[in-house]
């Protein structure tokens, strides 16, 4: 199994959701009903873990990360895993960046 990162931007303001996607692949073909986990990093060292939907036939599914108010320049760190019933983890990971830019 293989998993691919669908992101739409790696900057993202305080105040937004961050939109993230997952490709699941088997052998270069979709993977549909899979459901990926995904485990945020917050700033304060805490994990916060979510659950995307299945899958769909196209082997994609989307997530919204809610706002996360964190400092300008703050790395976000996240990884997604896809769980298997051998026992077997597949996980990828990935980060996007709290920036704004301060009113002058």
């Amino acid at each position: 199994i293989t998993l691919q990162i669908l992101e739409n931007k790696t900057l993202v303001n305080p105040s937004e959701e961050y939109r993230l996607g997952v490709l699941v692949l088997e052998n270069g073909k979709p993977l549909a009903n899979m459901a990926p986990i995904l485990i945020v990093l917050l700033p304060d060292g805490s994990e916060h873990t979510l659950s995307f939907p299945s899958t769909d036939i196209s082997g994609q599914s989307f997530f919204k990360i809610p706002p996360i108010d964190a400092p300008n320049g703050q790395l976000i760190n996240y990884q997604v895993f896809i769980p298997q019933r051998s026992g077997e983890i597949f996980c990828v990971g990935d980060s996007y960046m709290i920036w704004y830019t301060p009113e002058k």
